[in-house]
């Protein structure tokens, strides 16, 4: 009967005799594995084992057939989860300083036990060449990166729209939202044209945000609506006149066919808002609270939608409501709504190259060949620059300075990197243009930023 015990001596025996270390002097041609390395969540699940197996069979093909194996292990050891574990077990209260240093506990912590159940497993990787991304050596290479492409106008910073979370309180990318269908009811309202008399009636499923409507919008091809293109309407409660515009992209058959166009409900206002170049009313704050509402203002969003929805009732406004089943956007870390806001943030550039990269996955080979689709969907759906940048603690900091005066952004030192413009002086006393006070950037990078230069 096969005595699983073995294992572990076989283990011992394979790390003491050095078997898959690679030899930087030997004159094997090199076979370079570049591993995604895996979040430090404490506990490998059978996707690891899954995924890692079939790297590690192809480590172990590659030197049986007299490569020179360089198959690093790298550990994605920051982030939203990690942060997430220590406020749950010690609370927010914690100083900043306290609050990192349970977040690099934590993960130290969790990477060793994975370490261990890797090797328990047998995977083959070579531990003197591991990388963990929250070491002090690994946030300059990061810090480094950001630099250069700053330097050649690849990161940025700017005012645009982020799809925000405003129970973790900060920015973040599209992919890091998931859709989840809920009960809601779709609002039949009626806008009374300009000049009283004729109404015009939109449905939305969120009456919350009419304070920022700046324009009603239905299909050209819409017998029924067509009509009252190029007129004016008047928003309900808030008595702002606003455009009744085309566009073809309005859906005929969703409720009646007019929509209004709020800055910003979600992706499709903003194409809207882009598209016929509509003036930016500020909706929601960063703590999800409505503003610039007039009475409105500093209530919740579920706040808001019934107090409105309780007085357009009062002014025989609403229609009706139906019973709907809607999407609505969340955060994949803590699972609740999603807001998009105008919010000053750092981005990188990627919707100009989408075209180079389906380029250059076309020049790949694809083993199994379906995996190009995954590429190529993605630089499809490319809507806008990534924002690289995070309102949180437990991430590798945004290298940059900023003068309080003229708006001047000063880069740190290279020579200096790893810095944490947060809590450090910059390398020098005032802003090279105006003379004006530097203070630090307090936003931190994305954690795919990190995971992203292996």
């Amino acid at each position: 009967m096969y005595d699983p015990s073995i294992e572990e001596k076989l283990v011992a025996e394979w790390e003491k005799e050095g078997l898959y270390k690679f030899d930087i002097n030997s004159s094997k041609p090199i076979y370079t594995i570049d591993t995604p390395p895996p979040f430090t969540s404490g506990v490998l699940h059978m996707g690891h084992a899954l995924s890692y197996s079939f790297i590690d069979f192809i480590a172990r093909y590659k030197r049986m057939k007299g490569y020179n194996v360089y198959y690093p292990q790298g550990w994605d050891t920051m982030g939203f989860p990690t942060e997430r574990a220590v406020e749950k077990k010690y609370g927010k209260n914690l100083t900043s300083e306290e609050f990192i240093k349970k977040c690099e506990e934590i993960s130290i912590q969790n990477l060793n036990a994975m370490r261990n159940q890797m090797l328990r497993l047998g995977f083959s990787f070579d531990k003197s060449y591991e990388y963990i991304t929250l070491s002090s050596d690994y946030k300059k290479k990061v810090q480094l990166s950001i630099l250069l492409m700053y330097e050649k106008g690849l990161v940025y910073k700017g005012t645009h729209a982020v799809y925000w979370c405003p129970y973790c309180h900060t920015a973040i990318a599209r992919e890091e939202t998931e859709e989840r269908e809920e009960k809601g009811k779709l609002n039949y309202i009626n806008f009374v044209l300009s000049g009283g008399g004729e109404k015009i009636t939109i449905a939305t499923t969120r009456p919350e945000l009419m304070h920022a409507c700046v324009a009603v919008v239905v299909n050209p091809n819409d017998e029924k609506n067509k009509k009252y293109i190029g007129k004016k309407a008047v928003v309900p409660i808030f008595n702002r006149e606003v455009d009744i515009i085309a566009d073809e992209d309005v859906d005929i058959e969703f409720g009646t066919g007019a929509e209004m166009v709020c800055t910003f409900g979600d992706k499709e206002d903003l194409i809207m808002f882009h598209r016929h170049n509509l003036k930016e009313i500020k909706a929601i704050d960063e703590d999800g609270k409505l503003i610039n509402a007039g009475k409105y203002t500093g209530l919740s969003v579920e706040e808001a939608r019934s107090a409105i929805i309780s007085d357009l009732k009062a002014m025989g406004l609403l229609v009706k409501q139906e019973e709907i089943l809607h999407t609505v956007k969340i955060h994949d870390r803590c699972e609740n709504p999603v807001e998009l806001i105008s919010s000053e943030q750092w981005f990188m550039k990627t919707k100009e190259f989408a075209e180079k990269i389906k380029e250059q996955a076309e020049k790949i080979e694809w083993i199994p060949e379906f995996t190009k689709r995954y590429l190529l969907d993605w630089a499809e759906y490319i809507d806008w620059d990534w924002v690289i940048s995070r309102q949180r603690k437990f991430d590798t900091p945004l290298p940059f300075w900023i003068c309080k005066k003229c708006g001047y952004i000063l880069p740190a030192d290279k020579s200096k990197l790893p810095v944490d413009p947060r809590k450090e002086k910059p390398h020098v006393e005032k802003c090279p243009k105006c003379g004006g006070e530097l203070v630090g950037e307090s936003s931190t990078c994305d954690v795919w930023v990190d995971s992203s230069i292996t």
